[in-house]
């Protein structure tokens, strides 16, 4: 199973008309492992969101692996009640053979190949059990992992947000970078963010054209380590609940399609 975070990092910024949506804080990372952690150290915000990906990825095929044990177990259960079956009517074949008498053999036959059949049918029976057994518990348990692998991502990254509160510094820097346009921008973040970003206002200034004023708001609709930065003629978004639903999506998208 491909690791989530490779999915998710194929996905590039989208722009719809003047609207362009980051996949929250992907953009802010070098290519490779090694520039990863000489951007923002191993601790980082991007590099937690990376690592809950992974362990959700690990859950998924932990999950994928039981279900292949049930299986794997029903297998070898049938196989044995297939082997029992030969040996039956080979035990009861013998026997009549050493009666002697052809009417006794064909009897010994006969009860042979029905023990035979009866246990043939419920070799296969326990397997059919066992398959929809295995179905069925796919069907109620992947919807069950999907929510708390995402839900185990969501508790990682609110953690480093509360460790590391200053990360949401790096994803506005991210979404300034992208503009190409100077003049008044209007920089929407969670209100506790607020302060950081305000503290940190003359990096934030580094990054924009000259002439450009920045202009920091407060908003209780956004949420904690994302931002929305808008102009006249552009909005950037990098917002942590978008890259968590397109998570759910691809979690989804993978425990359906195997």
């Amino acid at each position: 199973m491909p690791l989530l975070s490779r999915l998710l990092k194929a996905e590039q910024v989208a722009i719809t008309e003047k609207i362009c949506r980051l996949p929250a804080c992907e953009a802010i990372l070098p290519s490779g492992a090694e520039g990863i952690e000489a951007a923002h150290g191993e601790n980082s915000l991007p590099c937690v969101i990376a690592q809950a990906e992974e362990q959700v990825s690990e859950m998924l095929a932990a999950a994928a692996r039981q279900s292949a044990e049930i299986l794997a177990t029903a297998g070898s259960e049938c196989e044995n009640l297939f082997l029992q079956t030969e040996m039956k009517i080979a035990i009861l074949e013998e026997e009549a053979r050493k009666r002697g008498y052809d009417n006794g053999y064909l009897e010994g036959l006969g009860a042979g190949q029905t023990v035979g059949i009866g246990l043939r049918r419920e070799a296969e029976a326990m397997l059919r059990a066992a398959v929809e057994f295995r179905e069925k518990t796919l069907g109620r348990m992947e919807p069950q992992v999907v929510e708390l692998a995402v839900s185990v991502a969501e508790k990682l990254v609110g953690r480093q947000l509360t460790i590391e509160p200053e990360s949401v510094v790096a994803i506005v820097r991210e979404a300034l970078r992208l503009l190409n346009e100077s003049g008044e921008i209007l920089i929407r973040l969670h209100p506790g963010d607020l302060l950081l970003c305000q503290a940190r206002l003359a990096e934030l200034q580094a990054e924009v054209r000259e002439n450009s004023t920045l202009n920091l708001f407060a908003d209780p609709e956004m949420p904690a380590g994302s931002c929305r930065v808008e102009t006249n003629g552009a909005l950037i978004e990098c917002l942590l609940d978008e890259r968590f639903a397109a998570l759910r999506a691809v979690l989804a998208d993978v425990t359906n399609h195997g």
